[in-house]
């Protein structure tokens, strides 16, 4: 049986306002969805990127943020998050954090610069996590 191929993974988060499929003009199937929570890289995630290399062969990741993600929202502006939110915020808070530390700016700026440093961290992540296989 041959192996079925993708055009590629994204790693997008659970909200991002539009269909995956058709923000990069792509049929149904024809792309390896991996929808989270503010779109991070976690081992799920990694190990769910690992299958589409192995086994759909899948030759690119894309991590897709987006503009007024509602997870690095809460992570900004201090929500407490209850349940199991604290496991999946808490990679989320290491870029609210260092947007904070590093830029005096209103908590809105703060917000779409802190999704941007969240995919950089989610990339890091994904990197790091590959290479411990």
């Amino acid at each position: 049986m041959e192996k079925e191929t993708v055009s590629f993974t994204v790693l997008g988060c659970s909200n991002p306002g539009a269909p995956l499929e058709n923000v990069f003009q792509q049929g149904v199937g024809s792309l390896f969805l991996i929808r989270v929570g503010g779109n991070v890289s976690d081992i799920d995630e990694t190990g769910s990127i690992k299958y589409g290399f192995g086994h759909l062969n899948t030759p690119l990741v894309v991590v897709l943020g987006h503009t007024c993600c509602e997870f690095v929202t809460a992570v900004a502006r201090e929500a407490r998050a209850g349940g199991p939110l604290p496991a999946l915020v808490g990679n989320i808070i290491l870029a609210v954090l260092k947007v904070k530390v590093t830029e005096s700016v209103p908590v809105a700026k703060v917000i779409n610069r802190a999704a941007q440093a969240n995919v950089g961290l989610s990339i890091e992540e994904l990197l790091k996590r590959i290479g411990e296989a």
